[in-house]
């Protein structure tokens, strides 16, 4: 065993062997990944164009993988070593074949148009209806409202809804729940007070009820 890196953690010395002897595909998958976190970043900026302060962070988190990737590279360069293309694993393709599936069953439920009780959401138009009314939602709102609605009458965690509306930057950041889910329910509860749909799970996350 050697203690290897800042974590002091005992590492087997086949471990760093194989690292040794695979050394140009380890630096190619490392600048591989460093461009891939780079690019999901971009992807996630311009999916939420209308949230600044999402936009901020994923910018400045797209120039730092960026850099990283510069320095890896470089240091390719400097040892002459070429730059494979990577191929996903097995568990990379099991990943992508359950989000495939995931974003064709997520795109079947935000198609067509959703009733219950007094709300109508025809998803194909974006149009909101309440007791027979247009309701304007705002782009966060109306996303919120998607993401119930795909969990209609099921319990969704503060994190999930946090991480389906505003991204994993802000799983931490419950107060935008409060603030978006008021505004839900003073735009289609007949009683934002007592609400009959928008409803809190206490200590856990929220819940749309059909009737």
């Amino acid at each position: 065993m050697t203690l290897f890196g800042p974590l002091k953690a005992a590492t087997p010395a086949a471990w760093v062997d194989e690292a040794v002897q695979r050394w140009p595909e380890l630096l190619s998958d490392h600048a591989n990944c460093e461009k891939k976190a780079a690019s999901t970043a971009l992807a996630l900026m311009f999916a939420y164009p209308e949230d600044r302060e999402l936009a901020a962070r994923l910018s400045r988190l797209a120039r730092e993988e960026l850099r990283h990737f510069e320095q890896v590279d470089r240091l390719m360069q400097d040892q002459g070593l070429p730059y494979l293309r990577q191929k996903p694993g097995r568990y990379a393709s099991r990943l992508r074949a359950a989000l495939r599936t995931h974003n064709r069953t997520a795109a079947n439920v935000d198609q067509g148009v959703f009733i219950t009780g007094t709300l109508r959401v025809d998803h194909d138009r974006h149009e909101v209806e309440s007791r027979g009314q247009p309701v304007k939602l705002t782009p966060l709102e109306y996303r919120l409202l998607q993401a119930l609605i795909r969990h209609a009458d099921k319990v969704v965690t503060r994190t999930q809804l946090l991480r389906e509306v505003w991204g994993e930057a802000h799983v931490d950041e419950a107060h935008y729940l409060r603030v978006y889910m008021s505004a839900l329910r003073h735009k289609l509860e007949e009683d934002p007070a007592r609400p009959q749909m928008l409803l809190t799970e206490p200590n856990v996350g929220y819940r749309l009820r059909t009737q």
